[in-house]
């Protein structure tokens, strides 16, 4: 089965294809403005999910017993505002539908649905801390659900399941690991293995003779280098929020290091405890790495991700601090040289830094950072779920009191506070972020004869994923650095 558009509809409908004649039939007309379509385990189309064209934030799912073309309202509703509804699969026989919802537990958890009432039916699995972020299938039947602690974690509803799982991680003590492919006898395996100081690496699994192979490693080059760790952390806040992040010393430490704040972009996601080639550059330049998750970041809950809310350079800033705070404390961190290093949120986050807490640091360095959130929000007026959400993060351009509360916290506003040396680095072909939100920012900067240096990225988007790109950015990086901290 396929969706797509034909000259006469302004919404896709579905095809069902025969991949031996390629001759396409075309199932039913979309009646109800359904973006995109999905089907139950016999592959037949069940649902469809709408977005309403005067409010994208309000999401209609609607459903069809399998084999008619009558269709009902199953559920709507408005994101962040009502319950997360996700279906995940079918029991069509059963009238259930697996659900990911944080449905009274404010977490992302596992449900069953009755189709026929709309309601939700039994909880199946819940974290007492994290989000479930996806669910294992098998045979068409979903057997358990993955989660993020430190790394992804598994957890099978049946014991049985999770024997082979269980048998690769004993295997590979070492690593976190992770069956990606399987043969179609099943006798051999895709494997992928990393950890925090060991870059990814994939290894074929013959079950038959008991024999892993290594097959293929990201970072061949480091292969055999003794590599940065990162250690777990977690800070309270004053108005109680558990803030949870990661502290990476430098393999040789002699003495106390230099720390780099280093938060990450989004914010909507988070860091995890994986191996990041950003912190291990910075690590093998003799610095100590600081990565906080701070409100706003993703899979601790709803509750969490939107306690950060209208709180950039605010309550989100405050919690970055407070990691600083707890980070100097540690044994080796020297609390006076320090530097803030972000990408896109993080960029906004080292920018803010560089007017409300100007002498804390030593430097600041932004790539694609925001230096005006009003300018960003009134150019992001495409009428989509993402302009939408962005608008509820941060603000609308349209009210006087959000338009206060984010020209008070952007540094466009506020360059005479600058007191330290600013590098910025955007890529020209950024359509994340503007480039004019580095390039008006350095003119502005340059005119009040600010310490400020911009770098600007050929054929670079929102990511540094060319890498004549990336080692411009951390060859910049890593003299800038150096010379002021």
């Amino acid at each position: 089965m396929l969706q797509g558009y034909n000259e006469r509809e302004n919404y896709p409908v579905p095809y069902k294809v025969d991949i031996y004649d390629s001759t396409f039939e075309k199932l039913f007309i979309n009646r109800y403005e359904v973006s995109s379509w999905f089907t139950d385990n016999e592959g037949r189309v069940v649902l469809g999910l709408a977005y309403d064209e005067e409010n994208p934030l309000l999401r209609t799912f609607w459903y069809s017993d399998a084999g008619t073309e009558e269709w009902r309202k199953l559920k709507s509703f408005e994101v962040t505002k009502d319950a997360t509804f996700n279906p995940v699969g079918f029991d069509s026989e059963k009238h259930l539908a697996y659900v990911l919802s944080d449905y009274k537990t404010g977490r992302v958890s596992l449900y069953t649905f009755n189709i026929e009432t709309g309601e939700y039916v039994d909880l199946i699995y819940t974290n007492s801390d994290y989000d479930v972020s996806s669910v294992i299938e098998k045979d068409d039947k979903i057997i358990g659900v993955t989660y993020f602690d430190d790394y992804q974690q598994k957890h099978y509803l049946n014991k049985t399941d999770g024997k082979q799982n269980e048998l690769i991680k004993n295997t590979f003590k070492q690593l976190e690991t992770y069956i990606v492919s399987r043969s179609q006898d099943k006798k051999r395996l895709l494997v992928y293995g990393v950890k925090d100081n060991i870059p990814g690496r994939y290894f074929l699994v013959d079950l038959k003779n008991s024999k892993a192979t290594p097959w293929y490693s990201e970072y061949p080059y480091l292969e055999g280098k003794k590599l940065a760790k990162k250690e777990s952390f977690n800070i309270t806040t004053d108005d109680g929020l558990t803030i949870h992040g990661y502290l990476t010393r430098p393999v040789q430490q002699d003495g106390e290091v230099p720390l780099i704040l280093f938060p990450h972009g989004g914010p909507a996601t988070r860091d995890y405890k994986y191996f990041d080639y950003a912190v291990q550059f910075l690590a093998s330049r003799g610095y100590a790495v600081l990565q906080p998750n701070f409100r706003g970041s993703t899979g601790y809950g709803s509750a969490f991700e939107t306690a950060g809310y209208e709180q950039w350079g605010l309550k989100m800033q405050d919690d970055i601090m407070d990691t600083v705070d707890w980070a100097v404390q540690q044994p080796g961190i020297d609390g006076d040289r320090m530097c803030v290093v972000g990408a896109s949120y993080g960029g906004y986050v080292a920018l803010t830094a560089a007017f409300k807490t100007p002498k804390r640091f030593r430097c600041f360095v932004s790539i694609a950072g925001i230096s005006d959130l009003t300018e960003m929000v009134k150019a992001d007026q495409t009428f989509d779920i993402l302009s939408a959400l962005r608008q509820q993060m941060i603000g609308s351009y349209q009210d006087e009191t959000d338009v206060k509360r984010m020209d008070e916290n952007s540094l466009i506003n506020h360059v005479d506070k600058v007191k330290r040396p600013i590098l910025l680095i955007h890529g020209d072909l950024d359509t994340r972020v503007r480039i004019a939100q580095s390039k008006d920012l350095y003119d502005v900067l340059k005119s009040a004869n600010k310490p400020v240096k911009y770098v600007e990225l050929e054929f670079g988007s929102h990511y540094l994923d060319r890498q004549p790109n990336r080692i411009k950015a951390f060859s910049e990086i890593e003299q800038f650095l150096d010379n002021n901290i």
